[in-house]
């Protein structure tokens, strides 16, 4: 059963359409959630890219190795230095992707300076 019982006509003109257009394209979301978004006060936001994404799984499978390698490390007593070594180095590379695609721009080369 839906639990929104009411629905609304909406007039827009062309550029305001194209506006919602580009909105749902940029956040993934369709017109009723964009628009229903906007009601609640919600800041919209864009979809993360494919890149980031992957970062994001990589990330989370470096993390729970971590986890695995300090819960043998803590029930055995004994630790496999070279594998997490790998996986910190991982890590670190990690790490510098995750900085160059969020902060595409080094200090001193942003186009507004």
């Amino acid at each position: 059963m839906r639990t929104r019982k009411h629905q609304v006509h909406l007039d827009l003109s062309d550029s305001e359409y194209e506006k919602l257009q580009k909105l749902c394209n940029s956040t993934g979301e369709s017109q009723s959630g964009v628009l229903r978004a906007m009601i609640d006060g919600w800041a919209l936001v864009e979809r993360p890219s494919a890149d980031l994404t992957e970062l994001i799984g990589q990330i989370t499978k470096i993390g729970v190795n971590l986890n695995q390698i300090a819960w043998q490390a803590n029930s055995l007593h004994w630790i496999d230095t070279g594998y997490y070594q790998k996986q910190a180095d991982d890590l670190e590379e990690l790490k510098g992707r995750l900085i160059d695609l969020l902060l595409p721009y080094k200090v001193g080369e942003v186009p507004w300076q």
